[in-house]
């Protein structure tokens, strides 16, 4: 057991941990436990989790990397100083005797093993190390101590990777350099040097493989030991560095030399996601400092082939300098800060359901979809609570049961909502903590900084597989967003934890390390928590794959920009090296002694690759562990694959597994000399066809219906057994009927994918629009644009088979300014304002973006322009074609995101129509565009006092007809005939008059107005045989105070009931309910409201008072930031009055 005295992250531990109970932490609507259990794992987790010392400097209170390429250096099972460290080309070890230094170049017979032999060894007389501790650390270096004394006796050490160099500091004794077996030591030209050696750098050629030594000024290297084999540096007063490189060849030390002292003090990756062009680009920083105090800052910083074979620009300079390694050419560059520009083609949730389509082979089956559904419905309600009781195989039950839930909402299957049920019960279950339950629940450990989940497996309550055990619940709550919003809103805080457990973007929160399972730099995650002797690893690339597109998916759901752009990032680079390093799809990183034998690697780890895992060496894990679970989201086996390649990489995994089976004697699974899918089981066979489906879905399809018609179970099962057959069914046919997927598309709503079905000739489009408001989708091929279309909020759209629909946008309305239908010159960027998501920004003179609207009708429009300027002199036109519409200035705000609004007006023509927002002066973000009417319809008759002719019942008073709440209703005595009149307060012209009726409506009645009581000489409308419940007029034409409903026969035995009686209109120019123009600029939006109801027109300040249709307040105050915080509100209808310019203006609004 690797122990420590040094550092103690919370003082937590008093006594054992069972003298600690655990307490519940709320999170929003969720909540842990505030500490570990103690019933959970004897031995390893409770030294991890509970009783850890972990090996840092005292005093450094930051969260505990784990799952990274140095982690054994902070705890190792077993080890007191640590393992291998594969930097990359440089291998360090740590050892009592110093630090073995590799440069490894050599495979193994089998192409497994890249060797680690033969080592540099810096250790120094009298130095007998006991401990390792780290120091720092940061995205992709390391700053260790090995020492025998922590304060005077110890070796300082720093590593990175990608760069060539071990920069080390010697303090306490006198260091030496020791090849136990025969070295030359050499200059850069290849001849020996002499000793003692007073230069300042030169190589030892060991073996076959190439050091550096770089000393500092005045040093002396003296040579001994039995075969000369010891070397002795004597450094100058005041100097104790000595740098280490890697060369390929002893000619290279003459320019790696020139930045051997340039030590990297920080390294950190940033990166860009650029929904409108469809790129992500990638910056590689460093910090540096000159150990000589030179001016030179550069470092020489290699980068894999997962980073630079698919860049569509960089600015990174290559020196001309390569290592082989094992994951292929690392290339040397020069600097200090590289950037890296790749497609980003978005990434796709889900299908829409099938369709039954004329020509297809084997055409999708509705009734057949809807058994498998009913069949799994059937199955899951068998035990309570739902699903396995541990993180993985829990998360597992989760996923399938969320892509069930949606595969019913999409074929409208009866069992949707019972489905939909169990999930948000079992995701509610697991997202709180009650005290004492033992199983369902997550945890804090509070010395590492981590949230686990438990019951934990495979060891994930010691980190191991954290981004394949939490991104499936990431996942589930994803999809079920796309049923339930609310639901996905209401859990955000405690999903967010569960996220931020294995992928924390948000350098801010040190509540969890960055990215603690994905190495940065190696493009990949690793799965071990706590590391390996020999380095870290990781089996499944598919499980680490879902983990960022549930990343992706959930920030897409919850407007949260930087969890959905971290995911697009880690999914991003995965997946590079997923088709690099674990496929080969290339064919030149593998040696070819591995190449030539395999298609796929099932354990990858820094020196080389295993083929099997870790529960077996049959064929069917080694490759389905790389494919499962099934998803939409897996389309980056399209970037690496052809069709043919696909199919070809598949038949040869079906022969393997009948070499495999009859090596084995498995003669059972060898029928007719062969291994069908059915054969090797039906939860393997769907994980293969899943893969498969990508390329060939017509294959699937063609399988599936002769299991279906087989009579045989074993085949049946493949279908028909209540779990993955489902999926694989729904899946296949979907993409049967929207074909190959399109590399060269993308959109600017980014949970999308395009299809080409060579059959029909047709394009097809599917995408999600995750937001609460309808945009408009640009669709891309190459950059450039081919189409666009509206997608209206929360939902899944298809171009399959039927119409876009309406690309023009209602108004009056609130159109984000991303969801522009075309754009020159602008960019987008995240935004802090009020709702977050996206603003535009980069904007400059001359840049312009179109939006498609529809006005409802002709008339004037106030334009509000939600904007952000650090300086003034900004100005906006609004155009249609070449015609001026409005002008706006842009006032200074204090910054780029303090945002105001501006408003403006516009007369507008009825219908479709673009309009162009045209910069005149730049220097101002734009984040959104509102169109309001200068006249809104507002209802006259709201709350206003009534007369009636009868009541049923003093529960029923003719005041219930006009209060907003369709809930109430007056209702008259039992007789003909009835009225009921409504005092407006003011004369109006009356334009339309809506009433809903109950089921006793008037079956003759008049609808009259009046400028008094005492008669009624204007008829509205006349109106016989009424049988509907809604009757509204519109087109009227008159003017009065008092409008009336006669009614002379009703249409039942009881008398008649109206529940809202709703008139509109107005005085001429002038807004009917306003006391003046004061409230003609005012627009409350959006409407109904869920979270923050916007106010535009009233100055920040004004009062406010909001109360119920029973007169009851609800809530009063001053309106900050433009907006009011309707989601304190419970849903249901109220009347706001805010008084403007001394006038009182009064709406009703619906709080949902």
């Amino acid at each position: 057991m690797k122990r420590s005295i040094l550092y103690l992250l919370i003082p937590l531990l008093l006594g054992s941990a069972s003298s600690l109970a655990q307490s519940v932490v709320p999170v929003g609507a969720g909540s842990y436990a505030s500490y570990p259990p103690t019933h959970e794992m004897d031995g390893v987790f409770t030294n991890i989790a509970q009783n850890a010392e972990i090996d840092v400097m005292p005093g450094d209170t930051r969260a505990i990397p784990t799952n990274d390429w140095w982690t054994n250096l902070i705890y190792d099972e077993g080890d007191q100083i640590g393992g291998q460290l594969w930097a990359m080309p440089l291998v360090v070890d740590p050892t009592p005797d110093g630090l073995n230094i590799f440069n490894p170049f050599k495979w193994n017979p089998e192409g497994t093993n890249l060797g680690v032999d033969y080592p540099v060894v810096l250790k120094g007389s009298g130095f007998a190390a006991t401990k390792s501790v780290v120091t720092n650390w940061s995205d992709w270096s390391v700053d260790a101590r090995l020492f025998q004394d922590i304060n005077n006796k110890y070796i300082n050490f720093t590593l990175a990777h990608g760069i060539p160099f071990l920069y080390t500091n010697a303090i306490g004794f006198t260091p030496q350099i020791e090849c136990y077996h025969g070295a030359a030591y050499l200059n850069s030209s290849g001849t020996p040097v002499a000793f003692p050696f007073t230069g300042e750098y030169f190589v030892i050629r060991y073996w076959d493989t190439f050091y550096g030594v770089h000393l500092p000024p005045g040093s002396t290297v003296t040579q001994g030991g039995p075969t000369g084999n010891l070397l002795t540096v004597n450094f100058a007063s005041g100097q104790n560095y000595l740098v280490f490189s890697a060369l390929p060849n002893a000619a290279a030390a003459a320019t790696v030399h020139q930045y051997a002292y340039v030590k990297p003090t920080n390294t950190t990756v940033s990166y860009n996601y650029n929904t409108a062009a469809g790129s992500m680009t990638t910056t590689w920083s460093l910090t540096t400092t000159n150990l000589r105090g030179a001016a030179q800052t550069n470092v020489i910083q290699g980068f894999l082939p997962h980073q630079y074979r698919t860049a569509t620009s960089s600015n990174v300079a290559y020196n001309g300098i390569t290592f082989s390694q094992s994951r292929g050419l690392l290339r040397m560059a020069t600097g200090n800060n590289f950037s890296f520009t790749y497609k980003f083609n978005g990434i796709l949730p889900h299908y829409k359901a099938p369709q039954t389509i004329a020509g297809e082979t084997t055409p999708y089956n509705a009734t057949r979809m809807a058994t498998l559904i009913s069949n799994y419905t059937t199955e899951i309600q068998k035990t309570t609570p739902y699903g396995a009781a541990d993180t993985y195989w829990g998360g597992k039950d989760l996923v399938r049961l969320a892509k069930y839930m949606l595969m019913a909402k999409e074929t409208n299957h009866p069992q949707y909502t019972t489905l939909l049920t169990i999930l948000k019960n079992s995701l509610t279950n697991w997202f709180t903590y009650t005290p004492g339950e033992t199983e369902r629940y997550f945890a804090w450990y509070p010395k590492w900084k981590a949230l686990i989940g438990f019951n934990e497996s495979y060891y994930s309550g010691v980190f191991t597989d954290n981004h394949f055990h939490y991104g499936y619940f990431i996942q589930a709550a994803a999809l079920v967003g796309m049923a339930d919003p609310a639901f996905v809103n209401q859990y955000s805080a405690i999903l967010t934890m569960i996220a931020k457990q294995y992928a924390n973007w948000d350098r801010a929160d040190g509540n969890f390390p960055f990215m603690r399972t994905f190495d940065p730099w190696m493009g990949h995650s690793y799965a071990g928590g706590v590391s390996s002797p020999t380095g870290n690893n990781q089996e499944s690339t598919s499980e680490a794959m879902q983990s960022w597109h549930a990343l992706f998916f959930l920030g897409a759901q919850l407007g949260n920009n930087g969890m959905r752009d971290a995911g697009a990032f880690g999914y991003m680079y995965e997946s590079k090296a997923t088709l690099e390093y674990w496929f080969n799809v290339n064919n030149d990183v593998w040696p070819a002694s591995y190449n030539s034998a395999r298609d796929v690697v099932g354990i990858l780890w820094p020196g080389g690759y295993v083929y099997g895992t870790y529960f077996g060496i049959d064929p069917q894990w080694i490759h389905g562990i790389q494919m499962l679970p099934t998803s939409p989201g897996f389309h980056y086996f399209n970037q690496g694959f052809t069709k043919s390649q696909a199919n070809a990489y598949y038949d040869r995994l079906m022969a393997e597994l009948l070499s495999f089976n009859t090596a084995q004697g498995n003669t059972a699974r060898t029928d007719g000399g062969v291994v069908t899918e059915a054969e090797i089981g039906h939860d393997w066979a769907n994980v293969l066809l899943g893969y498969r489906m990508m390329f060939d879905p017509q294959y699937v399809t063609g399988k599936l219906n002769q299991y279906w018609n087989s009579t045989d179970q074993e085949e049946r099962d493949v279908v028909l057994y209540p779990y993955e057959g489902g999926t694989t069914y729904y899946y296949a046919h979907a993409l049967q009927n929207l074909g190959e997927y399109q590399t060269t598309y993308h959109m600017s709503i980014p949970t999308s994918a395009a299809y080409f079905n060579a059959a029909t000739g047709q394009t097809n489009y599917v995408v999600y629009n995750p937001s609460s408001s309808a945009q408009t989708c640009i669709v891309y091929n190459n950059g450039a644009q081919v189409t666009s279309f509206q997608v209206p909020a929360n939902t899944l759209y298809s171009s399959l088979g039927g119409t876009p629909p309406n690309p023009y946008t209602a108004i009056p309305a609130t159109l984000q300014a991303e969801s522009y239908a075309a754009m020159n010159g602008v960019q987008t960027e995240a935004t802090t304002d009020a709702g977050g998501g996206q603003n535009v920004g980069w904007i400059d003179a001359g840049d312009w973006m179109d939006f498609n609207v529809n006005a409802t009708s002709a008339g004037s429009y106030t334009v509000g322009f939600r904007v952000a300027a650090p300086a003034t002199g900004g100005q906006v036109q609004l155009r249609a074609g070449a015609t001026v519409l409005a002008t706006a200035n842009i006032p200074a705000t204090g910054g780029w995101q303090t945002w105001t609004t501006v408003n403006t007006a516009v007369n507008l023509p009825a219908g479709n129509q673009t309009l162009r927002v045209h910069v005149v002066t730049g220097g101002w973000n734009l984040n959104w565009l509102h169109f309001g009417t200068s006249a809104p319809v507002v209802n006259l008759a709201l709350n206003k006092p009534t007369t009636v002719l009868s009541t049923e019942n003093a529960g029923m008073p003719g005041s219930a007809a006009v209060d907003g709440d369709p809930a109430t209703r007056w209702s008259s005595a039992f007789s003909d005939p009835q009225w009921i009149y409504v005092d407006l307060g003011a004369t109006y012209s009356i334009s339309r008059v809506k009433i809903t009726w109950e089921t006793a409506s008037s079956k003759d009645y008049q609808v009259q107005l009046s400028t008094s009581t005492s008669s009624w000489p204007t008829v509205l409308k006349n109106v016989t045989g009424n049988t509907t419940l809604v009757n509204d007029h519109t087109g009227l034409s008159g003017a009065g105070r008092y409008l009336r409903i006669y009614s002379t026969a009703r249409n039942t035995v009881y008398g008649i009931s109206i529940f809202e009686l709703e008139v509109y209109g107005n005085t001429g120019a002038r807004l009917a309910t306003q006391e003046d123009n004061a409230g003609e600029q005012l627009a409350m939006y959006p409407l109904p409201v869920k979270d923050k109801l916007f106010v535009i027109g009233a100055d920040k300040g004004t009062e406010f008072i909001i109360r119920n249709t029973a007169g009851t307040l609800a809530m009063k105050g001053k309106i900050t930031d433009d907006y009011i915080e309707a989601g304190l509100l419970t849903r249901g209808i109220y009347i706001i009055d805010v008084t403007v310019n001394n006038r009182l203006i009064r709406r009703k609004i619906i709080k949902e």
